[in-house]
C-alpha cells in the first residue's frame, strides 16, 4: 500500500529516508558527512519539501519499505529499505510517482548509481543530455519517461465532451485548437481542456480512452469535476 506523507506518519518515512540515504550514499560520501542524515534531519528536509509544494509518498506493507516524492513532473527522493531491494518495491514506487506527475515524468541521478539508471531505462526513461555537476568529481544526470501518453477530455463550444489520448498533450492541443484535430472539435469551435490522465504506454492509453468513452454524460461530468484544478495547472504547456 501506497500512502501520502503527512504529520501522523513523517517519522516513520524519515526513518526510511535516513536508513536508505546512508546506504547509497556510503560509498563515495565521508562517514561524517553520512552520520548527519539522520531520521530527525530528514525529517527536516522532508517537512521543507512539503512546503516547496512536493508531494512525500510512503509505501508499506506490515512495516515501511520505501519513500518516493514528486513535485510537478519531477520524481525525487525514491529510496528503498537495502534488505527490502530487488524485490519489486523500486519499481512499485517509480510507476506510482509516474501516475502522480503532472507532464512527462523527470528525474536525476548520480552518475554512478548504474542501479538506477538499469531500472529507469527498463521502465522506458531515457537520458535527455541535461548534467548537473554536483562535485568537481560527480555529477547528476537527467532522465525523462519517453513512453508517457496522456488520455482526455475536451470542452467543446456547444457544452458537449470530446475524448482522446495523445503522446504530447501540448502539441494535440494546440491542433484540436487550431481546427486541425478531430472533425468532432472542427465543428465545435472554440475547445478547452477540461480533463487529462496520464498512462504509462500506448495500451493503457487506448484502454482507459474506451473506458471513458462508455462513461454517462453524468460520470463524465464527475471527472472533470474532480479534476478541474488539475487540468487547468496544465493548459496552455
Amino acid at each position: 500500500m501506497i500512502v501520502e506523507v503527512d504529520r501522523t506518519n513523517i517519522k516513520q518515512a524519515a526513518a526510511v529516508h535516513s536508513i536508505s540515504w546512508k546506504e547509497s550514499h556510503r560509498s563515495f560520501c565521508s562517514a561524517e558527512f553520512i552520520a548527519l542524515h539522520t531520521p530527525d534531519r530528514q525529517q527536516e528536509y522532508i517537512e521543507q519539501k512539503l512546503r516547496e509544494g512536493s508531494k512525500f509518498y510512503m509505501l508499506a506493507e506490515e512495516e515501511p519499505v520505501g519513500v518516493v516524492s514528486v513535485n510537478g513532473s519531477l520524481i525525487e527522493d525514491l529510496y528503498v529499505l537495502p534488505e527490502k531491494q530487488n524485490m519489486g518495491y523500486g519499481t512499485s514506487l517509480l510507476r506510482f510517482a509516474m501516475q502522480k506527475c503532472a507532464g512527462t515524468p523527470t528525474l536525476w541521478i548520480l552518475e554512478n548509481n548504474e542501479n538506477a539508471a538499469r531500472l529507469y531505462r527498463r521502465i522506458g526513461f531515457a537520458e535527455t543530455g541535461n548534467v548537473h555537476a554536483v562535485t568537481d568529481k560527480l555529477s547528476e544526470i537527467e532522465f525523462a519517461y519517453a513512453k508517457m501518453c496522456y488520455v482526455y477530455l475536451l470542452r467543446c463550444a456547444d457544452g458537449s465532451l470530446y475524448g482522446g489520448w495523445t503522446t504530447d498533450l501540448g502539441r494535440r492541443l494546440k491542433a484540436h485548437s487550431s481546427g486541425k484535430g478531430a472533425k468532432y472539435t472542427r465543428a465545435r469551435l472554440p475547445v478547452a481542456l477540461a480533463y487529462w490522465e496520464a498512462c504509462p504506454d500506448k495500451r493503457a492509453a487506448m484502454r482507459r480512452e474506451w473506458q471513458i468513452k462508455h462513461l454517462t454524460r453524468a460520470e463524465k461530468e464527475g471527472l472533470v469535476s474532480a479534476f478541474k484544478d488539475r487540468a487547468n495547472d496544465y493548459g496552455g504547456r
